[in-house]
């Protein structure tokens, strides 16, 4: 698409940013150095200097679980759950039955403490309270 789009020039708040930047700067007797060997050097990441190895070998104890994961489907087949899931009973919490929790019912009664009473409304606090 090719349509005509007008310039309005810099804007205002961009003009005033820089100009007081330049305020600023002379106050202080110092400015900003942007993409100078110096402010490079300074905040460049260092983090990326490193040569990571993104493929370690694998431990000593990762290649032996390794090769007992392979060992036992071998032996059982790929289906076969070993490890963690077969230590885990996936069965229902026994505390509870199949119809639910009922030993820990909220209690039948009056409540020991009061409840629905009445309280006063002062109105809005105007020492704490300002609108605009």
């Amino acid at each position: 698409m090719d349509y005509f789009v007008p310039n309005f020039g810099m804007d205002k708040d961009i003009i005033a940013t820089e100009t007081n930047e330049k305020v600023a700067s002379a106050l202080v007797g110092k400015a900003w150095s942007f993409k100078t060997p110096e402010s490079w050097e300074k905040y460049r990441n260092h983090a990326k200097d490193a040569d990571y190895n993104f493929d370690p070998a694998l431990s000593e104890d990762m290649v032996t679980s390794q090769n007992s994961a392979a060992i036992a489907t071998s032996q059982y087949g790929p289906n076969y759950k070993w490890g963690l899931d077969s230590l885990l009973q996936l069965q229902s919490d026994p505390i509870c039955s199949s119809a639910g929790c009922t030993q820990y019912k909220q209690p039948e009664g009056p409540a020991g403490h009061p409840m629905d009473y009445f309280v006063p409304n002062f109105g809005m606090d105007k020492k704490d309270v300002l609108w605009t």
